[in-house]
């Protein structure tokens, strides 16, 4: 994807609806990361029925370089606070 100008690669995490593994989740990261020639490094950008409980266990996973993609854990119930408490818990 880098090649073709990603800047991000979005892909199934481990542990949600579509899975990929953890193993296979640690290879994209990796990849994303990697030197390739001039271009520059993409962010790993898991989805899929992620949710806040486990920002912890993914920033752990994946680091600060990675563009979380959590969509309907934010819309259950108010928008407004579920994300200002994700906000919250990527600060500590």
């Amino acid at each position: 994807m880098r090649l073709a100008g990603a800047d991000i690669s979005i892909f199934p995490n481990y542990g949600g609806r579509f899975s990929f593994s953890p193993a296979e989740c640690a290879q994209i990261k990796d990849l994303c990361h990697a030197p390739l020639g001039n271009l520059a490094r993409s962010w790993p950008s898991p989805g899929g029925g992620m949710t806040l409980d486990r920002l912890d266990e993914l920033t752990e996973f994946y680091g600060n370089d990675v563009a979380l993609l959590i969509g309907g854990a934010l819309h259950r119930g108010d928008l407004a606070t579920n994300s200002s408490a994700m906000v919250q818990a990527l600060r500590e």
